[in-house]
């Protein structure tokens, strides 16, 4: 009797247990089987979600295209809050014309910034939501941009005294930003060109990758030099910044300036290294050069001593577009018939900006006048295409008074030629000269667009590297009205190239003038904004 009883607590024992396996496995299937129908129900409201953008998306995209010229010449975030106002009066919510639920959207203008954020629900028929969120920034093409007074991808020979004048403006934030950086002997070490894995489309001058540890980083395209800097013997280098990354801080800094003398020629450079407080600039070098050689003659020129050269931060087949937002041939093919000219002139309707096709040449020399006219403008000189100009030079002369504004001078016929299809001619020798007379904002000489690019094992150019030449007299009381003119010895500097960022950043209402086309905003997903969220 004892045993039969042992045998039924066992088997009453075995069957509760089966019995909770039961329920336990029973509530397990119907909790997978609620969550596969919940997450199922998810699917939807993901992409009901993710229509919701497109049709916000395609508003935006059609609003700009009709009312774009209405902001040509506004900042983005003024362009962001009026799209972010038509979208909250835009329908924005589906109805039945979308199948298994609905969608919703709204979009919010980012204080300060030229962004508009669109949040997007969508809602399945059963209830369940997702949220997407996505960013898209507000942005114009259109720019003049230059970092020195004179730029060329040849090699430049300044055949005087003191005839280039930089900027020196110092830091415009006394505290601007930290960076950490891979140290070595010196301080940063950057990276080497002629190493495997240097990206492909980069200058040949040192790159440095730094992470941001404090404050806030720079835009693409900034130039940088050290918060802290106040004057003095020492030079401080200038970097620009070739690439960001906004999430991790990284950024990549150009070196601009290969200065090895401070402003009275006793000074040392500052090099680059961890807990350095950089900020953005409005320094301007007086020369910069893809090749990195600049030779000058006579009279111990002192441009490169009182403002610093050195190298040009971007390849040659990219300066006009860095330069302009966009490419030659778009520029080009954007102007106006009455703004492409054979002779520079002063016009008031097309003055602005004009497009110079140069002529032809004088046997192997091609001679170009540029005109004084009293107000800032951009010119761009085009070389013609002729055959066996290899050792064709272009000329091109002030003769007295000011050129205001932005000359870029292009070596090549060819506004499609890049580093990979080396054009036929290649380029040429450019000589720019200021008889009595003075350039102000800068000079931009395109040789040829290959030119600093390809180099052998030895570092010797593996093409013909053309030359840009700098000459002038002195201007005397025409530069002094343009020019800032230094002092001595009793003896007063006059210059016939001077950089002004002012003056540049106010060229881009003449480009929107000449190029409305290309002047409207547009607008593209931003960077690392795209987020799901939802339970």
């Amino acid at each position: 009797m004892k045993r039969d009883g042992f045998v039924l607590v066992a088997l009453l024992t075995m069957t509760v247990l089966v019995v909770v396996m039961l329920v336990v496995a029973s509530t397990f299937a119907v909790s997978v089987r609620q969550t596969t129908a919940a997450e199922a129900q998810k699917i939807p409201a993901f992409y009901l979600a993710n229509a919701g953008l497109e049709r916000a998306m395609a508003r935006i995209t059609r609003y700009l295209t009709v009312s774009g010229p209405l902001y040509i010449g506004q900042e983005p975030a003024y362009v962001a809050n009026q799209v972010a106002n038509v979208l909250k009066l835009s329908d924005l919510r589906s109805g039945s014309e979308v199948a298994g639920g609905q969608f919703e959207v709204t979009g919010t203008a980012v204080p300060g910034q030229g962004k508009v954020e669109l949040r997007s629900t969508g809602t399945a028929t059963g209830g369940a939501t997702r949220t997407v969120v996505l960013s898209y920034d507000i942005y114009f093409v259109l720019k003049s941009i230059s970092d020195s007074a004179v730029s060329s991808d040849g090699s430049v020979v300044n055949s005087g005294n003191k005839m280039v004048e930089g900027e020196q403006g110092g830091s415009t934030s006394a505290s601007g930003f930290t960076i950490s950086c891979t140290q070595g002997p010196g301080g940063c070490q950057p990276r080497d060109p002629a190493q495997p894995g240097y990206p492909t489309g980069y200058p040949l001058s040192p790159v440095y990758t730094v992470t941001v540890t404090g404050g806030t980083p720079p835009r693409v395209g900034d130039v940088v030099t050290y918060a802290t800097y106040a004057g003095g013997t020492t030079v401080p280098r200038a970097y620009k910044v070739l690439a960001a990354d906004p999430l991790s801080g990284v950024m990549e800094l150009a070196l601009i300036d290969n200065s090895t003398t401070g402003a009275s020629g006793t000074g040392t450079t500052l090099p680059l290294s961890t807990g350095d407080q950089l900020a953005v600039t409005t320094r301007g070098a007086s020369i910069l050069s893809s090749t990195n050689s600049i030779t000058t003659n006579g009279n111990g020129d002192t441009s490169c001593i009182d403002y610093a050269c050195g190298h040009l931060p971007v390849r040659p087949d990219r300066l006009f577009q860095t330069t302009f937002g966009v490419s030659k041939a778009t520029f080009k093919g954007a102007l106006p018939a009455n703004r492409i000219v054979q002779a520079d002139r002063c016009d008031a309707a097309t003055d602005g900006v004009q497009w110079l096709d140069a002529p032809g040449t004088n046997g192997n020399k091609l001679d170009i006048d540029v005109v004084p006219c009293p107000d800032a403008r951009v010119l761009i000189i085009q070389a013609p295409a002729v055959t066996g100009r290899n050792s064709a030079t272009m000329n091109v002369t002030l003769k007295g008074g000011a050129f205001r504004g932005l000359l870029y001078i292009i070596g090549t016929h060819d506004l499609t030629a890049t580093s990979a299809t080396r054009p036929t001619p290649p380029g040429m020798d450019v000589t720019v000269t200021g008889t009595d007379g003075a350039f102000m904002g800068a000079v931009i000489v395109e040789n040829d667009v290959t030119g600093g690019i390809a180099y052998d094992a030895a570092g010797v150019p593996s093409s013909r590297i053309y030359t840009t030449t700098l000459a002038g007299t002195t201007p005397g009381r025409v530069a002094s009205q343009i020019c800032p003119t230094t002092t001595t010895g009793g003896r007063t500097d006059y210059y016939n190239f001077c950089y002004s960022k002012p003056l540049l950043a106010g060229l881009k209402t003449n480009l929107n003038t000449a190029m409305p086309t290309l002047a409207v905003p547009r607008v593209a997903e931003a960077t690392f904004s795209w987020a799901e969220q939802g339970n």
